[in-house]
């Protein structure tokens, strides 16, 4: 028994020095996990902090799959910057996201998701400057067309192709009942995928959802749907505290 625990006691000490040498933190690894637990609790100023770590660790030691998540949660961060009136800097970092998706580009063979996202900085960039959709507007619903034409399976192009429907004008072809259609195919592919596990996209895409379906007075669709993101995530501090208390305020629901 001694002897077997000496053995277990060696194996996670050279765990730990490999670590070490390799210049790898736990914190490091888990980068994706602390994004999505800033999301839950609002944190924006955790979010932006743990991007600029993030980015740290890329330039000492770059690698494709670090910048991928680099640019996903700038787009969560230039999304929240935008919605908060601080468009100077959602600007600034929309110029240093598409350097990124620019080098992503280069370096993926399947570019779906680079795709996807290019379609959203570009959105962006139309609801900071407006002047600019009659030449961007066109190019991101192509970039999101890309992105499907490559993997139609990608639950994150079909969050794009749900957002240039939903946030799209209805004089221009916005729609959001074809954007709901979206959201909610990408909502499926995410469980069937098993990539819904902490991932602050998915939690946001529902939570679209259950705000679209308050709005339009499906009432029995918008509590299912709030239920359904709290037992996923209890601790989704947004909607536990605020979005769905408001919502039981305002709305009888059976």
């Amino acid at each position: 028994m001694k002897s077997r625990f000496v053995k277990a006691l060696n194996k996670w000490i050279i765990f730990i020095i490999s670590l070490y040498f390799t210049g790898i933190s736990f914190a490091q690894s888990n980068f994706n996990q602390q994004i999505y637990n800033a999301y839950i609790q609002s944190d924006m100023a955790a979010w932006e902090k743990i991007l600029g770590q993030m980015e740290s660790e890329y330039r000492q030691k770059p690698n494709t799959s670090r910048l991928l998540d680099i640019c996903i949660a700038q787009y969560g961060l230039i999304g929240y910057l935008i919605a908060d009136k601080q468009k100077d800097k959602a600007s600034r970092f929309i110029s240093v996201a598409e350097e990124n998706l620019g080098l992503l580009e280069k370096q993926l063979p399947a570019k779906t998701n680079v795709y996807a996202l290019k379609a959203a900085v570009m959105a962006y960039k139309i609801n900071i400057s407006p002047y600019k959709a009659p030449y961007l507007g066109p190019k991101s619903f192509a970039a999101v067309e890309k992105a499907l034409e490559i993997d139609n399976t990608s639950p994150y192009a079909w969050v794009e192709h749900g957002n240039s429907y939903f946030y799209r004008p209805a004089l221009f072809g916005g729609s959001k009942e074809t954007a709901i259609t979206s959201y909610l195919k990408a909502i499926r592919l995410f469980e069937e995928s098993g990539t819904n596990r902490d991932n602050w996209i998915y939690l946001n895409t529902l939570m679209i959802i259950a705000r679209y379906y308050a709005d339009t007075g499906k009432t029995e669709k918008a509590d299912a749907t709030y239920k359904k993101i709290l037992k996923f995530e209890p601790g989704f501090k947004y909607v536990k505290e605020e979005l769905y208390p408001e919502f039981k305020k305002n709305f009888s629901t059976p």
